[in-house]
């Protein structure tokens, strides 16, 4: 049994939280009208802690491991994407930094739960945005996540918050085999 762990960034909804979203750049949500925050050191630090923290509940709960959530453009998707993290610092710019999150928080479940807890991480295919990570950016995160020994497996989604067609099909979205079509 696998738990998703995520954060969806600059997409909450602050009507919830009662307090600003956080982002890597503070960049405004594509589906709301709610805004962010850059986030400080200090609170990229508390994501890290707060997604191993999450883990290590699920491991006590008795799941066998978590799927980390990166896909549809939340949080983490928002760190490696040159077009929402504008960072000129150590998590920003280079494909290295903008992995760093998601490398560090993969890297404290692994010491908090061991080798045996199974570390998921779900990514999306969005072709319909040029902002989005292309497949052959997707394929060098995942490559660096897996050397590194920091995931079990893989998932692969489509859409994003960008759109949310893909993601929520309503009434007038025609469902085909493996694909969903807008009505025209």
């Amino acid at each position: 049994m696998i738990q998703q762990l995520y954060h969806v960034g600059q997409h909450g909804d602050a009507d919830n939280s009662f307090a600003p979203n956080w982002s890597p750049s503070g960049m405004p949500s594509y589906h709301d009208s709610d805004g962010s925050h850059a986030m400080t050191e200090a609170e990229i630090e508390t994501i890290i802690e707060a997604f191993i923290q999450a883990a290590r509940r699920c491991q006590l709960a008795g799941f066998d491991g978590v799927e980390i959530w990166a896909a549809y453009h939340a949080l983490l998707d928002q760190f490696w994407t040159p077009w929402s993290n504008k960072r000129n610092d150590r998590w920003g710019g280079s494909l290295e930094n903008r992995t760093r999150l998601s490398r560090q928080i993969c890297t404290g479940i692994r010491e908090a739960c061991g080798d045996d807890f199974i570390i998921g991480l779900a990514v999306n295919d969005e072709p319909d945005y040029d902002v989005a990570l292309s497949r052959e950016s997707l394929a060098e995160i995942i490559a660096r996540h897996d050397r590194d020994e920091l995931i079990d497996y893989v998932t692969c989604g489509t859409g994003s918050y960008l759109d949310f067609y893909k993601l929520m099909p309503t009434v007038f979205t025609r469902r085909t085999w493996g694909r969903i079509w807008p009505l025209s």
